[in-house]
């Protein structure tokens, strides 16, 4: 199914993310935006409170001397509260980078030093194990300070409110590490024009209206958040802040749906194969696949969920999302391998093309996929050699190079064919096999690893 194109005014991208929430805030102050859906309190914000809370913790960082683009941990329970916090560091005109408290914090510590931010924003509990993490490493830079975000006050004060909200544009609005092919995890740069334009285009493609609600489980420090989070707000609909743990738990994403209204679900296809099972999942007015190719099969199946059903695709660094494909309708799944539905067109702003092996825009349409325009992030942190070999520039505009094999068809929608490397995605989640080497080499005992990626009756995984 091809869909019609859609338009994104590019201009629009040179504002600050939160500026867009700010003026939900203002015109509807007491709807809920974001809600707290595994939490026993169920506790809530309203944007006028959300926005207050995000102001006094911008108000924190600006008086403690934040610079512009600086970056600023978060290693958070998964609260309405981080969310003002996120919201705070971009007011303030820092960026964000997130750290995942289910993963272990020597990993964490590990990207804190590597990343060289200063200040950590935590929970007590988190901030606790971080601290003991970081004095673990060896490294010779100074540990940042950890910062207990309960000891910022609740809400913005006549002094805080006298902060504006900072520049956006061209600046950083986060730094999302990955897995990474050299064995340590390397950060992506992201600026606030990328978000915008990204956030825009979903805006459009799924209708989304301040009626919508929107289900998020992915952890903070895995990209999809971004859209999870920061989507339902710019457009005045309502956050669910869920967890992974309802995917674990057979019949518990049904239930979330159901009881707080949701009508907008994103997640990928070796769990949309296990939620599918249950006869009895709720219809959803979005119904998203993404992180990893979906078998035609699965997809047949996954169109009959939603009223509107997108694949998407997208690499960390072309800012998400910046193909789509509508599988709802008539011949949704023409132009499909025997393993991948296709990945589509791309959305406005993002530009791609075919490169054959010879460097050139293939003329079959077959050979490794390029992004262009504003889906291209910045490249990566204090990693210039890597930047350069991944980003290139081309007829005037800068392109990242996926590594991923496409094949355009005479429709233009673009068939997903495997990668150009052994980098792999298990339950949507980009892994390096190298990374993991890397880390099993550092386990006393383990004199050599070699890791590789299997299919399994669960799906992808890895196996060392």
């Amino acid at each position: 199914m091809v869909v019609e194109p859609f338009h994104v005014d590019p201009t629009a991208s040179d504002r600050n993310l939160v500026e867009f929430i700010a003026e939900q805030a203002h015109r509807r102050p007491d709807a809920i935006a974001v809600l707290g859906a595994d939490s026993a309190e169920r506790s809530q914000l309203t944007y006028a409170e959300l926005m207050d809370r995000a102001k006094s913790i911008s108000a924190h960082l600006i008086s403690g001397g934040l610079a512009p683009e600086e970056a600023v941990g978060v290693f958070m329970r998964r609260t309405p509260d981080v969310v003002a916090v996120l919201l705070g560091i971009l007011h303030a005109g820092g960026a964000y980078l997130p750290l995942d408290p289910e993963e272990p914090a020597a990993r964490a510590a590990r990207i804190v030093q590597r990343s060289g931010v200063r200040v950590v924003l935590c929970d007590e509990e988190f901030g606790s194990r971080l601290s003991i993490a970081l004095e673990a490493e060896t490294s010779p830079t100074e540990p940042p300070r950890i910062l207990d975000v309960a000891a910022i006050p609740t809400r913005a004060t006549q002094t805080t409110c006298a902060f504006g909200i900072a520049p956006g544009g061209s600046r950083l609005a986060y730094v999302m590490y990955t897995s990474g092919s050299t064995g340590t995890p390397k950060g992506v740069e992201v600026e606030h024009r990328n978000v915008i334009n990204l956030l825009l285009s979903a805006c459009k493609a799924f209708a989304f209206t301040e009626a919508d609600r929107y289900l998020a489980v992915s952890t903070l420090a895995f990209d999809i958040s971004v859209v999870e989070v920061f989507l339902p707000l710019i457009c005045g609909g309502s956050l669910v802040l869920g967890n992974r743990r309802l995917l674990l738990e057979r019949g518990a994403v049904g239930r979330a749906i159901r009881r707080d209204s949701v009508t907008v679900f994103q997640t990928g296809p070796s769990v949309w194969s296990l939620l599918l099972d249950d006869v009895m999942f709720p219809r959803l007015r979005v119904a998203i696949s993404t992180g990893e190719a979906i078998a035609p099969a699965l997809a047949d199946r996954l169109s009959r969920v939603g009223d509107i059903v997108w694949n998407l695709y997208g690499p960390t660094e072309t800012t998400i999302w910046c193909t789509g494909h509508r599988l709802d309708g008539p011949g949704a799944l023409d132009g499909s391998t025997s393993s991948a539905a296709p990945i589509g067109t791309s959305w406005p702003n993002m530009p791609a093309i075919v490169i054959g092996a010879d460097g050139l825009e293939s003329p079959t349409g077959e050979g490794e996929l390029w992004v262009g325009g504003l889906a291209v992030t910045r490249g990566y942190r204090d990693a210039p050699e890597l930047t350069a070999e991944r980003f290139r520039w081309s007829d005037s505009m800068r392109w990242y190079l996926t590594g991923d094999l496409v094949r355009r068809q005479p429709s233009g929608v673009l068939s997903f064919l495997g990668r150009t490397d052994d980098q792999v995605q298990v339950h949507g989640v980009r892994v390096e096999p190298m990374e993991v080497e890397w880390a099993l080499n550092e386990e006393p005992g383990i004199v050599r690893a070699a890791a590789a990626w299997y299919e399994g009756p669960g799906g992808r995984g890895i196996a060392a």
